[in-house]
């Protein structure tokens, strides 16, 4: 299937440029686009975009304070784009695919282009992987995943923490934040990796950037898009997105 991609600027003409180039040579699907940060908040999280071009001046708002809305972890491979190039530096701080000055032309847009799909297709690869992992996990017995982690104060200190009071896992590129009653504690592995390794029928990834524990599950309702929303009983939102919904339903099955 074709990317998908969310054009958000707040000048029609921007977005209809944006729109023309990528239907001249690219295969893509344009799914929408939006001119305020509102609506590209609820765009980016019901549509579920692979790829986003994002204005840096929005109406009352910026592009960053999007990316800060979504999370840099949920956030989908993203070209800034504006009239100022002093906003540069800060768009690939935030790891943006690449950066167009207004006016840019079409070889400028084809080379942010170029990236952008190569930087999709990396995650394409680590999608595979990830399957192949979960695969892995699912033939994990019940009762043999990880128990126990050994995890590090902010004093330094080491501590062992029982994965049965871990309620839900947050990515953070190449560590994670274990979530618990207590407070959360840094952990230096990946979430592909950590997910390969704990109990199927108690965890289970409900997002590419998030894992729960099924017995701290208070609620579960539709959020839109296929898409739905978790609430822990520590209070928590988390998003189940509809990708992993499937895998999510055969979990709770077999927990």
């Amino acid at each position: 299937m074709p990317p998908r991609v969310i054009i958000i600027d707040d000048e029609q003409h921007a977005r209809r440029k944006i729109r023309q180039f990528l239907e001249a040579e690219f295969d893509v699907e344009v799914v929408g686009e939006f001119s305020d940060r509102d609506s590209a908040v609820t765009g980016i999280r019901t549509l579920d975009p692979e790829l986003v071009f994002l204005d840096v001046q929005l109406r009352a708002a910026t592009g960053f304070d999007v990316l800060e809305e979504i999370g840099p972890e949920s956030m989908p491979a993203t070209v800034f784009v504006t009239a100022y190039d002093e906003y540069a530096v800060r768009a690939f701080e935030v790891h943006a695919v690449d950066y167009l000055l207004k006016p840019f032309d079409r070889q400028r847009f084809r080379t942010a282009m170029e990236r952008a799909l190569a930087r999709l297709a990396q995650r394409e690869a680590s999608s595979q992987l990830l399957s192949l992992l979960q695969e892995v996990r699912a033939a994990v017995p019940a009762g043999r995943g990880l128990k126990w982690i050994l995890v590090k104060r902010r004093d330094q200190s080491s501590v062992l923490l029982q994965t049965t009071d871990i309620h839900w896992i947050e990515a953070a590129g190449n560590y994670v934040y274990l979530h618990t009653g207590t407070g959360r504690y840094l952990h230096r592995d990946s979430l592909g990796m950590l997910s390969a390794r704990l109990d199927p029928t108690q965890f289970v990834r409900v997002h590419r950037s998030a894992i729960v524990n099924f017995s701290f599950i208070q609620q579960v309702k539709p959020w839109g898009g296929g898409d739905y929303e978790i609430r822990m009983t520590s209070g928590d939102r988390l998003r189940l997105s509809r990708h992993y919904r499937e895998a999510f339903d055969r979990a709770l099955e077999r927990s």
